[in-house]
């Protein structure tokens, strides 16, 4: 008999929840009763719901109201980069409210103990530690907000999964080693493994992307809102993603974590036609997004240049944030150079006025103004701007 082909589908309206709500419940065939069943959305940026940076709070309402429905106990988790308090952050995007209206808990997931999972068959890492309040769960929905990413090409239900991960943990998927063992691994980027490994062990029961008011571009903070007006929804989070990117304009194997998730879960070969969806819908509804180019900082922040090395999410939110608060204070300005992360080549250091921003720039002391951190924060550059005059 032929192996089932994962169902993903597809709707688009203007009353978010029930939207959400109805496609759930025209997707789901797991039993959810008396189940506790975390919802992850993406929240941990500062966002409002509409910005296409955080994940619309209405679509979170919809999931909890089926889930409810369905007989489950739903609560809400998130955990946030580097710098920004839960509390605001859930206040922010609407998600605070939501679950106080609909009676469910809202839990910062960097609050949970750390649990340790062993990684079967590693391609970046070995061991990793996850919040508790996601390995206690008896199932998790994945609900990411659909965009574009600098250093992930897109950020879908699989990406979104790493906010799940305790505390500094999440930092240190940028910092891995490299290791003989993965030696069949090295021409990826490990943080694209390290997704996929964290996928082995903790891989959603159901993916609900929110493609509400997407974003495109500068992704994940500093893009274009990009309305669409849909969520989509599968119960197989890998045929979810490779739908979204067919909506985004992408190719699936553009994704190198999602492919790479694809040879763990025993399906490298899967392609859109081993899908159950309407494909002349999708087309229908398909429109192509910016992407997101780290050099395309320059072309919005002409007196910046942004020199990205092998960067964590930390530091680059460090920069946004920056440049969103700041930037147009230094339109008039002589030319600066921030350089962000790991691994980057002296001879990329173009200005006079040259900042070294993070732990990761140390190797190159001496050749520019050094902010140390791990990471630093926007007003660490401020100040250092400021002393350069």
């Amino acid at each position: 008999m032929a192996e089932k082909k994962p169902k993903v589908k597809i709707r688009q309206g203007r009353d978010e929840a029930s939207l959400t709500r109805d496609l759930l419940w025209d997707v789901v065939a797991k039993d959810y009763k008396g189940l506790s069943v975390l919802v992850k959305p993406n929240i941990g940026f500062l966002g409002s719901p509409g910005s296409g940076v955080i994940t619309h709070c209405e679509v979170v309402r919809g999931v909890v109201r089926f889930l409810k429905d369905a007989g489950a106990k739903p609560f809400i988790g998130d955990s946030c980069i580097f710098g920004v308090k839960a509390e605001e952050a859930f206040e922010r995007s609407g998600v605070a409210r939501v679950a106080e209206e609909e009676g469910v808990e809202l839990v910062d997931l960097d609050r949970g103990e750390a649990v340790p999972f062993e990684v079967p068959n590693p391609m970046a890492v070995e061991r990793l530690k996850v919040s508790s309040y996601a390995a206690q769960a008896d199932r998790i929905v994945s609900v990411p907000v659909m965009k574009t990413h600098m250093h992930a090409v897109a950020s879908l239900s699989l990406k979104n999964m790493k906010g799940c991960l305790h505390q500094r943990e999440k930092i240190r998927f940028h910092h891995l080693p490299e290791r003989d063992r993965f030696q069949p691994w090295h021409g990826q980027k490990t943080l694209d493994r390290a997704i996929a490994d964290l996928a082995s062990v903790l891989y959603p029961d159901l993916a609900v992307v929110d493609g509400i008011v997407a974003m495109e571009g500068l992704g994940p903070s500093l893009g274009e809102p990009k309305p669409l007006g849909l969520v989509l929804a599968s119960e197989d989070p890998i045929a979810a993603d490779m739908a979204a990117l067919f909506l985004m304009g992408f190719e699936t194997r553009e994704l190198p974590h999602l492919v790479l998730s694809m040879i763990k879960r025993g399906c490298p070969e899967r392609t859109l036609d081993d899908l159950d969806f309407d494909r002349e819908r999708f087309t229908a509804l398909r429109s192509p997004f910016k992407r997101a180019i780290p050099e395309d900082i320059s072309a919005q922040f002409p007196q910046f240049l942004v020199t990205f090395g092998e960067s964590c999410s930390a530091c680059d939110a460090t920069v946004m944030a920056f440049l969103d608060r700041y930037g147009v204070r230094y339109v008039d300005q002589e030319k600066t150079q921030i350089v962000v992360g790991k691994y980057v080549d002296p001879q990329r250091l173009q200005t006079r006025r040259c900042i070294l921003l993070g732990n990761c720039t140390a190797k190159l002391k001496g050749l520019g103004l050094f902010i140390e951190g791990c990471p630093p924060v926007p007003s660490d550059l401020l100040k250092t701007l400021e002393a350069l005059g």
